[in-house]
């Protein structure tokens, strides 16, 4: 999968203790993205704790909790303001039921509280009088932004033979992703600072030549989106090897791209799931393909291929991912992952980015 973590496959009752003695499991996690004219380097750390007991036979229990701090960037070409990311926790619990040998059924909950977030943009001001050249600076965002949703998911599993099978998964899921937002300092090209009071007056004195958008963020200026996802996942195994492809499908209560740079703002970060890879944006449909290979029991290799269609129409994402697992001891595994993005936007101007990403598993 191109997300910098991939899914967890479906729990396997057997491997947990009939006592109801819990399987835990730590991950460290450090991913970084090279440095492009448009997109300097960044680079971020996450830990994340998962446990699993069982409180039936056929009865799951999964919580889990993460914090990953992102590191500040250096402004992009041509930008007066840098990026911090900031520290961002994310919790989350589940269930599983498991009626029938071939048959899951789970229910998930996960909650981010609030953390902030800098990050640059720029603002046009139109022209003062008729003929004049509207007037672009460079403006710092910050975004405190949070989010909480759920979700359902049913799995069936049919076998074609000993080395053989096939599954089916279908989940829904919805989450509410809130953010308080304000313009705090603006910069124009010669690197001369101005602040949101001083722009808010100029906004007052001259209202035709200052957005409506703009005037909104000079305060800080809340702002939510309710998303709604749908997928349809099938993957297909023949001895080591399996083939899967994934569809998904996203509704909004509104319109993500009305509300001021929402998108940019809350939407790229990794604790919302936008689609394949790190989206720049809310993406309205994607597609994915993989496959994986187990070799030996101790290497396991797998890659994909994904399509994401962003809201805005004509814009979109490519992402081509290849992961590989090392389980080098008892309960310990590594992985080294490289994930290849490419967006492009309404107008055609392409970004490209390259992302790698070391992780340490350790289950106990």
């Amino acid at each position: 999968m191109p997300a910098a973590e991939p899914e967890e496959p479906p729990p396997v009752f057997e491997d947990e203790g009939d006592d109801g003695s819990p399987n835990m499991s730590d991950d460290l996690s450090l991913t970084g993205s090279g440095s492009t004219a448009a997109s300097p380097r960044a680079w971020s750390m996450t830990f994340n704790h998962r446990g699993a007991f069982t409180t039936h036979r056929r009865l799951l229990v999964r919580l889990g909790a993460s914090v990953s701090y992102y590191g500040a960037t250096s402004p992009p070409a041509g930008s007066s303001f840098a990026s911090q990311g900031g520290t961002v926790f994310q919790f989350n619990a589940g269930t599983t039921w498991k009626p029938h040998e071939n048959w899951l059924f789970t229910l998930d909950g996960n909650f981010s509280p609030v953390s902030t977030t800098l990050a640059p943009t720029s603002v046009t001001f139109a022209a003062a009088r008729p003929g004049a050249t509207p007037t672009t600076v460079d403006a710092q965002l910050a975004s405190a932004s949070g989010s909480a949703g759920g979700g359902a998911s049913v799995y069936w599993r049919f076998a074609h033979g000993e080395h053989s099978s096939s599954s089916f998964t279908l989940a829904g899921n919805a989450g509410l992703y809130g953010s308080t937002q304000a313009l705090t300092t603006f910069a124009n090209r010669n690197g001369t600072t101005t602040s949101a009071a001083e722009v808010s007056q100029l906004c007052a004195r001259t209202p035709a030549s200052c957005p409506a958008w703009l005037t909104n963020l000079l305060a800080p200026h809340p702002a939510s989106v309710v998303q709604g996802q749908l997928q349809l996942t099938f993957s297909q195994s023949i001895r080591a090897t399996t083939f899967g492809v994934v569809g998904a499908y996203y509704l909004y209560d509104r319109d993500p791209d009305s509300v001021g740079v929402f998108g940019v703002a809350a939407f790229g970060r990794s604790t919302a799931q936008f689609g394949a890879g790190a989206p720049v944006a809310a993406t309205r449909w994607s597609v994915e393909a993989d496959v994986a290979y187990t070799f030996n029991d101790s290497w396991y290799l797998s890659g994909s291929v994904a399509y994401a269609a962003y809201t805005t129409a004509g814009s979109f994402s490519i992402v081509a991912n290849a992961r590989l697992d090392w389980y080098f001891r008892d309960h310990w595994s590594a992985a080294l992952s490289l994930t290849g993005q490419r967006d492009v936007d309404v107008g055609g101007e392409a970004l490209g980015s390259l992302t790698t990403l070391l992780a340490l598993r350790r289950g106990f």
